[in-house]
């Protein structure tokens, strides 16, 4: 074959190869050339280098191969972040509770207003900016949109590349616990449930006045998380549908969400506080402006 190149002119090897574009048929002329190669005898090596064809069929062969490439990125990326906006806890209609997908109301106009304020704690949280000030509180009337917010930010930390995320329903966090109490060994065990809220980035505890009558064991799981997030100055949002200060009207001199927590741990809501966002606007679902009590 060495022999080939030095005694045949480039026209000829490229017919005697046959070496076609396989679009428009054209014949492909190489340019010889000769490389350094010590291990061989004659030290040197010859060789025809074929160029590539500029016709319009390879064009768009090369144009369909990047779109292909980059529809397979795409596609990756998609199942990746479905992946964890799943184990974030963002299923069912959460998955689609994004910020642009928060409706602005004529008859409310305070709650494009909040949703600005959300997105100022996800971005502040993102960039490291919120400091010691780095708990988000939302509390107000039922339907207003607390948890489509609240969804918002994991899903848009999420999308900021933010690791360990949690988006999780109080009430439904702790039926999961007491599920794992029954669950057979090599399954998830309550101390990853419950460390997932102690140490995940951003956590947003939904609803947690909403379970009536809790028992004790539930007002110590919801120090032992909350109390952790404190100390450790961890980023974390909080829904209610009262306010912290709000007193409960059945005891002179205590709190209604004295009636799911300590006051220690309101203490620490409070002063950990970065805002505390008033949701008063009527319901998303209904249109009732609905009182919390």
């Amino acid at each position: 074959m060495q022999q080939l190149y030095l005694e045949k002119t480039p026209q000829e090897i490229a017919e005697e190869l046959d070496h076609r574009c396989p679009y428009c048929g054209t014949l492909l002329v190489p340019e010889i050339r000769t490389f350094e190669a010590p291990w061989t005898e004659e030290g040197k090596l010859t060789r025809p280098i074929f160029p590539k064809c500029d016709c319009d069929g390879v064009v768009q062969a090369a144009r369909m191969q990047k779109q292909t490439e980059e529809e397979r990125r795409r596609e990756t990326a998609s199942l990746m972040l479905s992946l964890r906006l799943q184990n974030a806890g963002l299923t069912g209609w959460l998955k689609d509770a994004t910020f642009d997908a928060f409706r602005k109301r004529k008859d409310w106009e305070d709650a494009s207003k909040l949703c600005v304020q959300v997105r100022r704690f996800v971005d502040a949280m993102v960039l490291d900016q919120l400091g010691e000030k780095c708990w988000l509180i939302m509390h107000g009337r039922y339907g207003t949109g607390k948890t489509h917010l609240a969804a918002a930010a994991i899903h848009d930390a999420i999308e900021h590349g933010v690791p360990n995320c949690y988006f999780r329903s109080w009430t439904e966090y702790l039926k999961r616990l007491q599920a794992s109490w029954e669950r057979e060994a090599g399954e998830q065990r309550t101390s990853d449930i419950v460390q997932e809220l102690q140490q995940g980035k951003l956590v947003a505890l939904d609803d947690l006045d909403k379970r009536r009558d809790p028992s004790g064991w539930a007002r110590e799981e919801l120090y032992t998380v909350l109390n952790y997030r404190y100390n450790a100055r961890l980023a974390t949002i909080l829904t209610f549908n009262e306010a912290p200060g709000t007193p409960d009207p059945d005891a002179e001199g205590r709190l209604m969400l004295e009636r799911f927590m300590s006051r220690a741990i309101i203490d620490r809501v409070v002063g950990a506080r970065w805002s505390a966002l008033n949701f008063d606007g009527p319901s998303y679902r209904s249109g009732v402006t609905w009182e919390t009590r």
